[in-house]
């Protein structure tokens, strides 16, 4: 785990591009299923409508009014409609990207971002080379086989 601060529970952080694939690709090979980034069309059906209320936010999310200035163990927050955790703060997340491309989306804002702004759903588009202890990522796993081990 290359997080600038590992635990069991915490995000993992601090990893490039190419290190989130290279884990969803292992991970593929492990389970015997296609994993993957998220697109960031998946990321906003996951995601639905942002209830942008003050204490709806206030249970969902890790921004910088409530972190401490450090990420959280996942699923401690409220989960949104949809049933997930942590899509909006604590730490921002790579999205699926073409393989020739140099750069990358990161979706979510962390906890550091103010809170009105994470409503916004902030993305950005970033370097694959580059880490950030403000960025993490989550795998989709589908259903179909992945293909063979080269």
């Amino acid at each position: 785990n290359p997080s600038q601060r590992p635990g069991d529970t915490l995000p993992v952080d601090s990893v490039s591009y190419d290190d989130a694939t290279d884990f969803c690709q292992r991970l593929s090979w492990l389970t015997g299923r296609i994993v993957r980034l998220p697109t960031e069309k998946e990321f906003r059906a996951a995601l639905g409508e942002v209830d942008g209320t003050e204490a709806t936010l206030a249970a969902q999310v890790w921004s910088i009014e409530n972190s401490n200035d450090t990420t959280h163990p996942v699923a401690t927050s409220k989960p949104n409609a949809h049933g997930f955790h942590d899509l909006l703060g604590n730490v921002s997340e790579w999205l699926q990207a073409p393989d020739a491309a140099g750069t990358a989306k990161e979706i979510g804002g962390n906890y550091q971002t103010i809170r009105e702004m994470l409503v916004a759903v902030p993305v950005g588009e970033i370097i694959k080379r580059d880490k950030s202890r403000l960025r993490g990522f989550r795998v989709l796993a589908e259903t179909a086989a992945p293909p063979s081990v080269p």
